[in-house]
């Protein structure tokens, strides 16, 4: 999925191993920069289908001293219709 070492051993360390299908083709999309609209059952891993790109990104401008990074300003928001998928991505 051309994701960062970091990236993929901080995953590997929640146990997730394989990639779900919906990740496998939301994940390609979102770091093209394509805009991805996602809709799957629960448990098939949405979350992280659009949170892992995000965190790439941050990673990546990171490594480049981009001036998009700013400390301790928000850099993305993430609007969610439950509390219970507000809980899952609050950081």
């Amino acid at each position: 999925l051309s994701l960062s070492e970091e990236l993929l051993s901080a995953v590997n360390e929640l146990g997730l191993t394989q990639p779900t299908e919906v990740q496998c083709r939301a994940i390609p999309a979102v770091l093209d920069g394509k805009s991805v609209v996602i809709a799957s059952h629960t448990g098939s891993g949405k979350t992280l289908a659009y949170l892992t790109p995000l965190f790439q990104r941050f990673i990546l401008e990171e490594g480049e001293g981009s001036s998009k990074s700013f400390p301790k300003k928000p850099r993305c928001l993430i609007m969610v219709p439950t509390s219970e998928l507000a809980a899952q991505v609050s950081v």
